[in-house]
């Protein structure tokens, strides 16, 4: 009889461990230098509470993406180096492709995701291969490459391209 109801005490442990969902977030790793970004909201992966932050050093483990491309806000083109917005929702376990990005200066925009979905938009760190800081839209800034996509410069991506980023939340 022992041995019966040990082998159903680990068949229904085995069960429910197999089909019953994790209830609980995944952890990343914690920021060691300034957050530059948090992400938060409707995300499954974080390591501060219920959100994910991330330092400099965090975003420039991730695989960096680099293109050259002119903006309304630049004179030339201008090279940027960042992580991909794809790839950041993807490390949080985003539950949506709806994002709001909010800014230091207030100004937040609410966009899809899908609307540049084959376009690498990124969470820029770099411009011209240099660090930004906070007077030139820095430290972080969204930004998708105009000049390879021209159909993507529309009002809508011109305005989810937020400087001075500080926060994603997952909507």
């Amino acid at each position: 009889m022992k041995k019966k109801f040990a082998l159903l005490q680990k068949s229904t442990l085995l069960f429910l461990l197999t089909f019953l969902p994790v209830a609980h977030a995944q952890q990343l790793a914690s920021p060691t230098g300034d957050v530059l970004l948090r992400i938060t909201g409707n995300i499954t992966t974080t390591n501060n509470g219920d959100s994910a932050e991330f330092d400099l050093a965090m975003l420039e483990a991730m695989t960096q993406t680099e293109f050259t491309t002119s903006t309304p806000w630049t004179d030339n083109p201008t090279l940027f180096t960042g992580v991909e917005v794809t790839r950041l929702l993807k490390a949080v376990g985003a539950g949506s492709t709806q994002i709001r990005a909010k800014a230091l200066d207030k100004y937040w925009f609410d966009a899809d995701t899908k609307n540049f979905a084959n376009v690498p938009a990124i969470v820029a760190y770099k411009k011209d291969g240099n660090y930004m800081r906070i007077r030139d839209q820095g430290p972080l800034w969204i930004m998708l490459p105009f000049d390879d996509y021209p159909e993507a410069l529309t009002e809508t991506n011109k305005n989810i391209c937020v400087w001075q980023l500080l926060e994603i939340v997952i909507l």
